[in-house]
């Protein structure tokens, strides 16, 4: 693929390409019944994986059959890796085995099982572009000289490389004998029993090998008299994806000889049965070494598959063991914070916003803070309303990821209790910024000792300025020194309540005092 289509219909993704959104739009998506639904046509790839699995062979057949009638003629059908055309050997030939890929062969007549099993309605609307192409040929001239090489030329039979029979010359009848029983298409066994052993021989020689053969001549009973036969079996050059082909050209060389008695004559010639016989043997032992070299190569190979599988296998179980492990941790970590989530009861309440200010974890002070629960998860915190004094939560959260500081803030609840909410950035262990913890802890407890504190001393300070005698308090250790209203007027000194006292002043105490 060109460089300027990549751009324009791709996405790089590093290791591959993944299609843009815009072409995924146009690509029409449409429900369909292979069996039931009348088929595409004129099509290039049809990819069916693990589907014929769980269909019956005869639905295999007919689905093969519909395939066949939409790709065009060796066009690519995929299936999957323990799916095959064994059912259909006559429709697809194997084309890529990695990708389980299979051709369409050529079809030389319409194939009634692909009809059939549609409605009638779509059967009589299909076009039949075979027909339109024979209809055209037949006003061709070349139509008349075919006709009449057909009929001087030798009785012919075109075979596949399974030794299928794909056509038959008109005048090849007289050659035909099928055996008793289920009828078959290969050629060897519809041929003249005469005949057969000398043909498979010849089209053995002529697919695997590639090489044009003459078979010895054989005494055939044709129309009630014994004649000479001889077969000239020929490979026919063509698209190797559909397979190999062979041509068969049946020659009459006469009567058989009659010698006395009226026997016939190659039932004497011995010689010629054993040459015959040889070289039965040798294409035999041919295909027996063939056979013998594929089966050490599949070996070979099955054998370098399976050691592939044993090292993704061994890698597999360590990436697993340390998977598992990572698991067992995440686990214990998630059951320790759990507890120590549940453990908190009505102490310090945590809660953890990302970047968008989304939820990530709550404890059970903040869902009675906030009205939300462990389903509220992922959602702004910006939609709930809260308990608290306070309005600036999401600003001091935006100022904690822009300045990464942290704030700290006394808060007071609707119900009277004062809290202290601490906002800090959340770190990962690789030192990044993925959010905001905020931290609540109830101060009321210590926000009442210190109001019940300071009540305390203005009491205390109210009581000293309204003493009529001279009072001087020192604190030597905190040095700290206060003098009561008399004192002060009495020695006109001025010594601010709890202020520290010089050394100087101290050592100028008289003893009386």
């Amino acid at each position: 693929m060109s460089e300027n289509r990549l751009r324009r219909f791709f996405i790089d993704e590093g290791s591959h390409y993944c299609i843009r959104k815009e072409v995924r739009d146009i690509a029409p998506f449409a429900h369909h019944s292979a069996l039931k639904d009348p088929p595409f046509m004129r099509m290039d790839i049809i990819t069916c994986r693990n589907l014929m699995i769980y269909l019956e062979r005869e639905l295999q057949r007919q689905l093969l059959a519909l395939f066949r009638y939409a790709l065009k003629p060796g066009r690519v059908l995929f299936l999957g890796s323990a799916e095959s055309v064994d059912t259909r050997p006559e429709l697809f030939a194997p084309c890529d085995r990695e990708t389980w890929g299979y051709a369409a062969k050529p079809r030389s007549s319409r194939d009634p099982e692909t009809l059939t099993q549609l409605p009638r309605e779509h059967r009589l609307n299909l076009p039949d572009e075979r027909g339109e192409r024979c209809r055209d040929r037949e006003k061709a001239p070349p139509i008349t000289h075919a006709t009449a090489l057909e009929t001087l030329a030798p009785p012919s039979a075109l075979v596949d490389k399974e030794h299928r029979t794909l056509n038959l010359s008109t005048n090849a009848g007289q050659f035909i004998r099928p055996s008793e029983g289920p009828l078959s298409r290969e050629l060897p066994d519809i041929v003249h029993p005469e005949l057969r052993a000398e043909l498979r021989r010849a089209l053995h020689s002529a697919i695997d090998r590639n090489h044009a053969t003459i078979t010895l001549p054989a005494s055939v009973k044709l129309e009630a008299e014994q004649r000479r036969v001889l077969m000239h079996v020929m490979p026919v050059p063509g698209d190797e994806t559909v397979g190999r082909k062979a041509l068969v050209l049946f020659l009459d060389a006469g009567p058989s000889s009659r010698h006395g008695g009226g026997e016939d004559a190659s039932a004497l010639s011995e010689p010629a049965q054993v040459l015959r016989l040889e070289e039965e043997l040798r294409a035999t032992q041919d295909r027996l070494s063939a056979s013998r070299r594929e089966h050490e190569v599949s070996i070979q190979e099955l054998r370098m598959a399976n050691e592939k599988l044993q090292s993704i296998k061994e890698e597999l179980s360590t990436v697993n063991g340390e998977l598992q492990s990572k698991l067992n941790a995440v686990a214990s970590a998630h059951s320790d914070l759990r507890n120590l989530v549940n453990a908190t009861g009505t102490g310090p309440g945590m809660l953890l916003l990302d970047g968008e200010l989304r939820i990530n974890m709550l404890t059970p002070v903040v869902e009675q803070l906030f009205s939300v629960t462990d389903s509220d998860v992922g959602r702004p915190i910006t939609d709930f309303t809260h308990k608290l004094a306070c309005d600036g939560i999401e600003r001091d959260a935006a100022k904690v990821l822009r300045d990464l500081s942290s704030v700290e803030t006394e808060v007071q609840t609707q119900d009277g209790h004062w809290l202290m909410m601490r906002l800090r950035p959340y770190r990962t262990v690789e030192d990044r910024i993925e959010g905001v913890v905020v931290s609540f802890v109830d101060i009321t407890e210590l926000r009442q000792a210190a109001d019940q504190l300071r009540e305390s001393e203005a009491r205390y300070r109210r009581l000293f300025d309204t003493m009529d005698e001279g009072c001087l308090l020192a604190e030597v250790i905190r040095d700290e020194a206060a003098t009561s209203r008399p004192t002060r007027r009495r020695c006109g000194w001025w010594v601010r309540y709890r202020r520290p006292l010089p050394a100087r002043d101290r050592r100028g105490f008289a003893p009386e005092w």
